[in-house]
């Protein structure tokens, strides 16, 4: 017999293109692509102005992959409630 410790992976795909969770960028509807720095509409790589910061999904002051931002937690949420863990 063996004991093991396991712990439950919370993450979720975020896309690099929309910034938005669920997806990724090959995946993508969307035509233009929005900054993770300033949430403004252009690639992340050619984003001039990083210290400005604002989230492209929450709005608020962190980048758009921040671990506090709250559509990130809504969207762990979403995805421990569709999980089926089995049953005991």
């Amino acid at each position: 017999m063996t004991r093991c410790r396991v712990k439950l992976y919370q993450n979720t795909v975020q896309c690099f293109k929309c910034q938005r969770y669920g997806h990724t960028a090959t995946r993508c509807n969307q035509a233009e692509s929005t900054c993770k720095h300033c949430a403004g509409p252009h690639d992340s790589r050619e984003c001039s102005d990083k210290s400005n910061k604002k989230c492209a999904n929450c709005k608020l002051a962190h980048q758009a992959s921040s671990s506090v931002c709250k559509a990130k937690e809504q969207a762990l949420r979403s995805l421990l409630r569709r999980t089926d863990f089995g049953q005991q």
